[in-house]
């Protein structure tokens, strides 16, 4: 009984010992489970973070240049990247054109679509992609965009409304761990904000377009004109080019408004308007300034020159119609009030002497 009863404790103390193994295992296993799903829990909650606050920094930024940079950093605060690109639609069809880059070096500003590569299967297929082993990246690929050589890479489709309006592309130049469900959810969030984003970045430049345009001429209007005579002057006082300013007005316009009625009137203002600046070069600027009256800006420009393009735009005034025009060369010191006015005083002779006709100032050092 003696030996039965020592065996019989031996085995009961094994079980025990094998059962508190067991349960200590266990108890391991469900530890480092409940501390990886914390640390997940942390990561998720740093990654939901830092995407609200870009996307607060995104609801407050009016620049969109500054607006998709950001939508790159956020992506490599998510990823741990040290590379980052946005890539949208370059307007051929043919290719994307980037449009923000971080990291890396100057590089290539555009890439055609090319069979296999990554940013091609996110934006026509609008799934994802990952390439942990650089088999997508064609040498014309992420790396030329990049400016460096990028050995794994990620592109993220940007989608809005169910359709593919760009690629987030993440780079890394060595190989990565992939990336967990957690840091692609956070991904998807970004490209989420960066559809907003580009969303916004157009509805800007539209707004922009329609402040700074002449709704019925569809020419610059007097804010443009101001904001482009103050870049001319900048520009012809560095290259040491003449500039020239002219005034143009329709003559009688009163009268034939009258005549023919409004409608006529504002048809003969986009006809007139239409037919001066087909005559013009692609670097000269025409604008409504007001009323019937047009300004219009020629860089790189003698005086000689201009008078020989005001004829010949007053030569194209429709319907029978004449214009009459006041010209002014700046001086390369006066502000762009001054040389305007000495344009429409030009004009105002040119009206006071019998319309249909050019009226050259005297330089600004003759007035004074």
């Amino acid at each position: 009984p003696g030996v039965g009863f020592w065996l019989l404790n031996l085995v009961l103390t094994t079980g025990f010992i094998t059962v508190a193994l067991l349960l200590s295992r266990r108890l391991g296993v469900v530890d480092r489970q409940r501390r990886a799903h914390q640390r997940e829990l942390e990561q998720r909650t740093s990654d939901l973070a830092v995407i609200s606050e870009a996307t607060r920094r995104l609801a407050r930024t009016t620049e969109s240049e500054r607006a998709r940079e950001l939508v790159c950093e956020v992506a490599l605060d998510v990823t741990g990247a040290p590379l980052a690109a946005l890539l949208e639609p370059a307007g051929d069809g043919r290719g994307l054109k980037v449009t923000a880059r971080i990291g890396g070096r100057d590089a290539a500003e555009a890439l055609e679509f090319r069979d296999g590569s990554g940013e091609a299967e996110a934006f026509i297929r609008r799934s994802r992609v990952f390439d942990p082993d650089g088999e997508r990246l064609v040498v014309e690929g992420l790396g030329s965009v990049l400016g460096v050589t990028a050995r794994s890479a990620l592109w993220q489709p940007v989608l809005q409304d169910r359709q593919a309006v760009g690629v987030l592309a993440i780079g890394w130049e060595e190989r990565p761990e992939p990336p967990s469900a957690a840091k692609l959810e956070a991904l998807e969030a970004v490209a989420a904000d960066a559809a907003v984003a580009i969303d916004r970045a157009a509805l800007l430049v539209r707004l922009d377009a329609m402040a700074r345009t002449d709704e019925l001429t569809g020419l610059h209007n007097r804010r443009a004109w101001e904001e482009e005579l103050a870049r001319e002057r900048s520009r012809s006082a560095r290259a040491g080019e003449p500039l020239c300013v002219a005034m143009i007005d329709l003559d009688n316009f009163k009268a034939y408004n009258d005549e023919h009625g409004h409608q006529a009137g504002d048809r003969f203002l986009r006809e007139a308007s239409a037919a001066w600046k087909s005559a013009l070069r692609l670097i000269d600027v025409i604008a409504r300034y007001g009323g019937e009256e047009f300004g219009i800006l020629l860089p790189n420009c003698s005086l000689a020159n201009a008078e020989q393009l005001l004829e010949r735009l007053r030569d194209l005034t429709p319907d029978g119609a004449t214009a009459s025009c006041g010209l002014a060369e700046w001086d390369g010191t006066e502000t762009g009030a001054e040389v305007v006015g000495r344009a429409d005083a030009a004009l105002y002779e040119a009206k006071r002497s019998g319309r249909d006709r050019t009226i050259t100032a005297s330089a600004a050092s003759d007035q004074h």
